[in-house]
């Protein structure tokens, strides 16, 4: 539950290196994919894709990439497919789904029960974290952007956290610990401040 999340830097340790070179290699394939697959395409078509149809068309790009020959990275990583959830669990403590995000974090889909205890950790009672692993979608120019691992409530909710997966230069993993924290709501008391002052002098 919610009283005992999982750290970024946890989170990093717990996925392990192998697999984060992996997926960020994933990131960057299915990055070529889609360009590939909008230059393939007649120009005047390009305005008449949702991004929920570009979403799927990356998705199933990107869980590809992800998932080939993944488990050959480390005997302790299962890939689980029933066609309509899929999954990743890495060492048994660890489960991820292949997830879009927005600028700010959040990630969409049906808020079903299976999603939100999903996310919240409650899957049969186990002891594992789930994470959602993805990108971020840039809106305004319809590209992938970053790739992206986060702790969240529920989809259409704020994240709990979001980290960046770093680059990968001259073979190195590079995965800056770079937390978004979402915005806290901010309270306008000048109001209430101004109303107490006049009580004050009147009293």
């Amino acid at each position: 539950m919610v009283d005992a999340l999982i750290t970024p830097e946890d989170a990093l340790a717990a996925l392990g290196r192998p697999f984060l070179q992996h997926f960020r290699s994933a990131i960057d394939e299915t990055r070529n994919d889609f360009a590939h697959f909008f230059a393939t395409l007649p120009s005047d078509w390009h305005v008449d894709w949702s991004d929920r149809t570009l979403a799927g068309v990356i998705h199933d790009r990107l869980w590809s990439h992800v998932t080939h020959d993944v488990e050959a990275l480390e005997a302790n990583i299962v890939v689980t497919d029933n066609g309509t959830t899929r999954t990743i669990c890495i060492d048994d403590s660890v489960g991820l789904r292949v997830k879009r995000h927005s600028m700010d974090g959040q990630i969409s889909g049906y808020r079903t029960r299976g999603s939100r205890d999903f996310y919240m950790g409650t899957l049969a009672g186990l002891e594992v974290e789930n994470l959602a692993i993805g990108y971020e979608w840039i809106p305004e120019t319809r590209s992938i952007g970053r790739a992206v691992l986060s702790k969240q409530k529920s989809t259409g909710a704020e994240p709990i956290w979001v980290i960046g997966v770093g680059e990968i230069d001259d073979g190195i993993l590079h995965v800056p610990y770079e937390p978004i924290i979402p915005p806290q709501p901010e309270f306008d008391f000048s109001g209430i401040v101004a109303a107490s002052a006049k009580d004050a002098e009147s009293s």
